[in-house]
């Protein structure tokens, strides 16, 4: 179990007063403006206190950064995703716990059982959300900007076909290359706090299959039983997966 004088030195810092603050302004402001409700504000709020309370300023970190780039990436191309009725709802609770579900748990792991390990978890699970956000929203913004339709393996005849725009599965050279660069951006700050270019590749690889395992999942489960809860559960599966599947890359490469 964490010791309390961890957890007081986690909360008692001043990166993260400044990120809280940055944090609650944020969270006012996607409120106010209607991009989340009151469930996605509260819930946000648990998540991030048990990430503080776990990882101190680097449990914050990803969370904060998912949020921001996560509305930039939403808003490119919004007008012309909402003319195909294909545009970011009101955010709620759940998808709040399908991004950030994850990174809870690995927070929830690190204050049950203290190992700098769940960090790299929290890291690659949210590297993983981004990516997917990131893959989707430009994706979607850059399919109609030149008009081509994504594309999709249909595993019911076994052949790769186009689709609307905004079909579960589907995947477009932007949204793979937004996928990627999004995780990278996701796994930077980890170079900064001195970690190896190894553990930078490792969550940003595991960020970046997360999201692609998301696609295939997209693709055949929620496709053919899939519902709105279908797809939250499936994002917090993929993000969770990215999270283990960093964790088994650092034990066996670091």
């Amino acid at each position: 179990m964490i010791k309390i004088d961890e957890i007081i030195g986690n909360i008692f810092d001043w990166q993260v007063f400044g990120l809280i603050i940055a944090t609650g302004a944020i969270l006012l402001y996607a409120y106010n403006k209607k991009k989340i409700d009151k469930t996605a504000v509260f819930s946000a709020g648990a998540q991030g206190s048990v990430c503080l309370i776990a990882f101190g300023a680097k449990g914050v970190w990803p969370m904060l950064m998912f949020f921001v780039f996560g509305n930039i990436v939403t808003r490119i191309g919004k007008a012309k995703k909402e003319k195909k009725n294909i545009g970011q709802e009101t955010r709620d609770y759940k998808n709040v716990f399908a991004n950030g579900g994850a990174a809870m748990i690995f927070g929830l792991f690190h204050i049950a059982y203290p190992d700098p390990i769940w960090l790299i978890g929290l890291w690659a699970a949210m590297t993983c959300a981004l990516a997917d956000t990131s893959a989707t929203e430009i994706g979607m913004a850059v399919a109609i900007k030149l008009k081509q339709l994504p594309v999709l393996f249909d595993f019911r005849k076994l052949r790769i076909e186009e689709v609307e725009i905004g079909t579960a599965g589907a995947v477009s050279l932007g949204g793979f290359l937004s996928s990627l660069i999004g995780s990278e951006i996701m796994s930077l700050p980890l170079l900064f706090w001195g970690y190896s270019f190894t553990v930078f590749l490792i969550c940003s690889f595991a960020g970046f299959a997360g999201a692609a395992i998301d696609s295939l999942l997209g693709c055949t489960i929620e496709r053919e039983w899939g519902n709105k809860n279908t797809t939250h559960w499936i994002n917090f599966t993929t993000t969770f997966i990215a999270g283990c599947s960093a964790i088994v890359l650092y034990i066996c490469l670091i």
